[in-house]
C-alpha cells in the first residue's frame, strides 16, 4: 500500500530557532538542539527563547505519525478527454 506524503518531514524547523547558539538550553547549538528534537531525546519547552505556542507547533509536526494515521494513497480515475468540437455552438 502507498502512503500519502504530508511533507511534515521536508519543514525546515531550525529557521523557527532563535539561531543564537545561546546555550541557555544546555544544547551547544540551535542545530544540535534541533536534532534532539527530532529523534524525541528533549522537548521543545527546554528552549527559553520557543514560546508555548511554537513549542506547541513543534511537539504536534514532530510527532505528526503518532497523532494522523497513515492514510492510503488514492489515485483518481482518469477521464476521458472529450473533442472540443462537441461543446462548440
Amino acid at each position: 500500500m502507498l502512503k500519502a506524503n504530508l511533507y511534515f518531514d521536508q519543514i525546515d524547523f531550525y529557521k523557527y530557532l532563535p539561531q543564537t547558539d545561546c546555550k541557555e538550553c544546555g544544547i551547544d547549538s540551535c542545530k544540535e538542539l534541533l536534532k534532539r528534537l527530532k529523534t524525541g531525546g528533549i522537548m521543545p519547552e527546554v528552549c527559553p527563547h520557543i514560546s508555548k505556542n511554537m513549542a506547541h507547533a513543534f511537539s504536534t509536526a514532530l510527532n505528526v505519525d503518532r497523532i494522523i494515521p497513515e492514510i492510503e494513497l488514492i489515485q483518481l480515475p482518469v477521464l476521458p478527454i472529450f473533442n472540443a468540437k462537441c461543446f462548440s455552438t
